[in-house]
């Protein structure tokens, strides 16, 4: 029985020693991720003292305006805040609630069905990027081990196989980003993907968790006298006919039961396929252009948006020649 527990022991100090080992081999593309951003996107907002637009969600977002352009059109500081929706829709709302401020607005655009939970893994890379991400999400033991065990496969499947670095000419990198708003900017002026990724079909489920989260958050920002809207966004038009069904009974639930102002309608930020660069939700500069002059158009149509933009309109009026 004794030489049978030292042998137990010695196996998982042999599994220990292995695992501690794999965990200090060079870690893949780690000093070039796209979640970096996260940090970047903080330092931006902790840096604007004054009211500001926050631009929240998914990659539809991160990779779907032009927020240079709706600052200027709207005469406040843009932070596209959006990077992954695989973080989920509870980590998003959670990261609001800790950086907004008296004033600002808050346009609130997540992928169909989002789910509230999100990706333990990806969450818990964001952390090593930004810390402060630490309390945007609980601790999940269990969560925390599957992750560290699948992680430390995948580390010694890429170092056996000599595979230790991040492609170079991959997007999903630390420059992905304008410095001054937060922005997916590295692909502009990339050829779009032959075949898009995410355009299949999405099946319809209640998205009553999602809409609670969202009212929750709205609940908190108006005692903290933050405006929240909410967008649908925006997808390829093959995504959305394949998935008009299910996306029309989303609709209708969000419309029965968000307590938030919805903005716009389902197919306002529907385009041809040609506008998307790698997946279903990712547009090309020239879908990005259409969806930002889109936007300023819904604002400034929404009377509780009334003022954005007014200073441009009075200077414009008291110029020299007018």
């Amino acid at each position: 029985m004794r030489k049978f527990i030292l042998q137990c022991l010695l196996f998982f100090l042999v599994v220990l020693v292995l695992f501690i080992g794999i965990g200090l081999l060079p870690k893949r593309g780690s000093s070039n991720d796209y979640l970096y951003g996260i940090a970047l996107k903080h330092h931006l907002i902790d840096s604007i003292r004054q009211p500001k637009i926050i631009l929240a969600g998914g990659s539809n977002v991160a990779f779907g305006f032009d927020s240079r352009e709706i600052a200027d059109s709207l005469q406040m500081p843009v932070v596209n805040l959006s990077i992954h929706a695989g973080l989920g829709l509870d980590y998003m709302l959670n990261e609001l609630e800790h950086v907004v401020k008296p004033d600002d607005i808050v346009f609130l655009s997540p992928e169909y069905f989002l789910s509230p939970a999100g990706e333990w893994g990806l969450k818990k890379m964001a952390t090593d990027f930004y810390p402060g991400a630490k309390a945007y999400f609980s601790w999940d033991p269990v969560a925390q081990l599957e992750y560290y065990l699948k992680y430390n496969q995948r580390t010694l499947r890429a170092y056996l196989s000599g595979d230790i670095r991040q492609d170079k000419d991959s997007i999903y990198c630390r420059d992905a980003f304008d410095p001054a708003t937060g922005d997916v900017i590295i692909h502009l002026n990339k050829a779009a993907h032959k075949e898009l990724k995410e355009i299949g079909t999405v099946p319809y489920r209640s998205w009553d968790d999602g809409i609670a989260a969202i009212n929750k958050f709205g609940d908190f920002a108006k005692v903290h006298h933050v405006r929240v809207f909410y967008l649908f966004p925006t997808c390829t038009a093959t995504m959305f006919q394949l998935n008009e069904q299910a996306f029309d009974h989303l609709a209708s639930d969000v419309r029965k039961k968000l307590k938030i102002a919805i903005l716009n309608k389902p197919d306002d930020f529907v385009y041809s396929d040609s506008l998307y660069f790698d997946t279903g939700y990712h547009l090309t500069k020239s879908g990005r252009q259409l969806r930002t002059e889109k936007m300023i158009s819904v604002v400034r149509s929404t009377p509780a948006l009334a003022s954005l933009g007014r200073k441009t309109a009075i200077s414009a009026l008291t110029a020299p020649g007018k």
